[in-house]
């Protein structure tokens, strides 16, 4: 998985509550300390939430957070 992938899942395991694309992406510009495209972030938050092996859940429309694990 990538620098970016990687920090948009522990942001998302970090939240309290499902998160915005945007919201994901300022927090992942913050702690990297450099510009992330929006495409990016956007893109990966869909196509994860659709991978079962992957720990991203949409929990309503642009919203998402991190599976629950059993």
């Amino acid at each position: 998985m990538g620098v970016i992938q990687g920090a948009v899942v522990d942001i998302l395991k970090a939240a309290a509550e499902p998160l915005r694309p945007r919201e994901v992406r300022v927090l992942v510009e913050e702690l990297l300390n450099r510009p992330v495209s929006q495409d990016t972030v956007s893109s990966f938050l869909s196509v994860a939430a659709r991978q079962p092996h992957l720990p991203i859940e949409r929990t309503g429309p642009s919203l998402y957070i991190a599976r629950k694990c059993d």
